[in-house]
């Protein structure tokens, strides 16, 4: 039985060594000029276009993707990358709408400190005064 030497997909290197199985059993093969792993008949599943509607549903549940892998049956990498390219394709702008203020006055509380100042503020505007010290709860 003769068996043609195999070949490095890279490099096109001969010099190819056994390196061990992969977890499916499948014999892994090492290439001696380039380092590179691979295995001699690859299969890639092919992932129709149903289980990629199952995954954006789950995905929208906010499962983890370790369970959607297992659920879909398919491999975390491939799982990543195709949660990456969808989120490479959602648009990344905010619309944002200002809201309206209630009263409309240029006196922020955050900026007026205290005494003077807040009772000038509390008396162009006229609104309650949060100090506990006043007798009326208003400034006029």
């Amino acid at each position: 039985m003769s068996t043609a030497p195999l070949v490095c997909p890279t490099c096109n290197s001969t010099h190819v060594v056994r390196n061990g199985k992969i977890h499916n059993g499948k014999q892994n093969f090492k290439c001696r000029e380039c380092s590179r792993q691979f295995v001699q008949d690859p299969q890639n599943k092919i992932i129709d276009q149903a289980t990629k509607t199952l995954i954006d549903k789950l995905l929208l549940e906010k499962i983890p993707l370790a369970g959607i892998a297992r659920v879909v049956d398919g491999s975390e990498p491939w799982l990543q990358s195709y949660v990456n390219e969808k989120y490479q394709n959602v648009l990344q702008q905010v619309n944002v709408r200002v809201k309206k203020r209630a009263l409309n006055h240029p006196v922020r509380w955050d900026v007026v400190v205290c005494g003077q100042q807040r009772q000038q503020a509390v008396d162009l505007v006229g609104i309650r005064c949060r100090n506990a010290r006043t007798r009326r709860g208003i400034h006029r």
